[in-house]
């Protein structure tokens, strides 16, 4: 993907996940941006229906 940047509050799907580690063709929502070092994006993003956070790279994001 392009040097791309989803902003909070942004509605996504993620993909590369393992089926049975999340909802299946769910939406979550953006809740912080994160960066490592190195420069990678990270995001952490929520299910509604999940007790937890994901965190998750740039990669594993679908946007709508």
């Amino acid at each position: 993907m392009a040097d791309r940047e989803l902003e909070v509050g942004a509605i996504v799907q993620l993909t590369g996940l393992e089926i049975g580690l999340m909802v299946a063709d769910a939406s979550y929502r953006i809740e912080q941006l994160l960066q490592l070092n190195e420069g990678a994006q990270l995001y952490r993003v929520r299910h509604d229906e999940e007790p937890f956070d994901r965190i998750v790279s740039e990669r594993d994001i679908r946007d709508f």
